[in-house]
């Protein structure tokens, strides 16, 4: 399994904690992918006993990419630094494989701990449209990183993770990719808990940087020119709670709108914005 880690020394030790509890009486190869940190990353993953390779080609993929070349099981499974897992997570991966000799690749679910208001109906939103793709196209829309598996034989033969692909919106690329060389299924059997780091007091920049501009506008120059356009999200290491002036600034958003549509229902008496006027 690949575990890509930058500057993750408050949290590593956790996630391998978590891996070293595994029910599962298999072979378990675990990489840590050193992506540059500065910190004791490196020690405390060696020190849980995992293999530590170093990627001095900064970015998530090239990280997941130089743990898959290091891995030697014929299953790739990859989380987060930053992610919990339960003690019958590799095992019941290993068990959907063997159920289901069809499919490539399974993606997890994944939960938030202590997860922001704000961002809740975001995430629900997206497990629920995940979960109806699922039921009508029996695959995923979309996948997470922190909670994905797949076939060594089939990661191989679509040229690995691919160190071109952007940094925000990799998932999506690489699900693509996989899906146009077999099958890719949804799988509620092994969640992962992850941490909501990124946008607990973050409400602007998650949605305007990180998803609009960072995800969003790099994909659609992904897609257009097949060249990464270079954004990358914030390195976010610490857990912090909404400020006041970040509170008070979401909140006069959210007014702003409300006042501008209700402006927009009162002086344009066609509009059917609230009906008929």
């Amino acid at each position: 399994m690949v575990i890509p880690a930058f500057n993750e020394a408050a949290a590593i030790g956790r996630c391998l904690a978590s891996l070293r509890e595994q029910k599962y009486q298999g072979f378990i190869d675990i990489t840590v992918v050193d992506n540059g940190s500065s910190d004791a990353t490196a020690d405390i993953a060696r020190g849980y006993g995992a293999r530590v390779v170093r990627c001095v080609q900064r970015g998530v993929v090239p990280a997941r990419e130089a743990g898959f070349r290091a891995c030697r099981g014929d299953i790739i499974a990859q989380t987060d630094a930053d992610c919990r897992v339960s003690p019958d997570w590799i095992s019941s991966i290993a068990a959907h494989f063997a159920a289901h000799p069809a499919d490539i690749g399974v993606g997890g679910t994944v939960r938030y701990l202590d997860e922001p208001l704000w961002h809740r109906p975001l995430s629900g939103l997206g497990w629920l449209v995940n979960a109806v793709w699922q039921s009508v196209a029996h695959s995923p829309a979309t996948i997470h990183a922190a909670n994905f598996a797949v076939r060594r034989d089939a990661l191989a033969a679509i040229g690995g993770y691919g160190a071109a692909l952007p940094d925000c919106g990799d998932e999506r690329l690489l699900l693509s990719r996989l899906q146009q060389a077999g099958h890719v299924s949804l799988s509620g059997e092994f969640p992962v808990e992850t941490s909501s780091r990124r946008f607990r007091g973050r409400l602007i920049r998650s949605l305007l940087f990180e998803f609009l501009i960072s995800t969003i506008l790099s994909l659609l120059l992904y897609n257009i020119t097949h060249r990464t356009a270079g954004f990358r999200r914030a390195q976010v290491r610490s857990e912090v709670g909404m400020t006041p002036g970040i509170a008070v600034t979401a909140v006069s958003i959210l007014l702003l709108m409300m006042l501008s549509a209700a402006a927009y229902a009162y002086f344009v008496p066609n509009s059917s914005m609230f009906g008929k006027v």
